[in-house]
């Protein structure tokens, strides 16, 4: 018998969330961004989602390919790619600009601490309720 536990921690995927689900990947942030977008398309209950990818990945990578495809083949899912000297308050910017009323969204960030903590800050003077921000800080090399 093999008895199994799971998920861990706290960046997990609202399941039963109503709100659309935005995910920000800075750098190696992407893996668990990744992780939480192929569960959400697996149990089909979101929305709407959002990705977007920051890094320094070239243009054309299997990494762009992947998000162009989930992209391509998603009614409710949307790709964008921005620049890696974009700001956390820039990116913050574009997300609203994109999704709308971030309070009625939930956030998913996986980036640097420092770049998290302003991202997180900036979102917050938005409206974005605590509840609604979850946050998976990577290390930086």
């Amino acid at each position: 018998m093999l008895l199994i536990e799971g998920p861990k921690g706290e960046f997990l995927l609202e399941e039963e969330a109503l709100e659309p689900a935005v995910f920000v990947a800075v750098g190696d942030g992407f893996a668990a961004i990744k992780s939480l977008i192929e569960h959400a398309i697996a149990i089909d209950n979101a929305i709407g989602m959002h990705l977007f990818r920051i890094d320094m990945v070239p243009h054309g990578s299997l990494l762009g390919n992947l998000c162009r495809s989930w992209d391509d083949a998603l009614d409710n899912f949307v790709y964008r790619r921005l620049e890696p000297d974009v700001s956390p308050v820039e990116v913050l910017t574009a997300v609203a600009g994109a999704c709308g009323d971030l309070a009625k969204s939930r956030l998913y960030l996986a980036a640097p601490a420092e770049w998290s903590h302003a991202f997180v800050a900036a979102a917050r003077e938005q409206g974005v309720p605590d509840e609604n921000i979850r946050v998976s800080p990577i290390a930086t090399h």
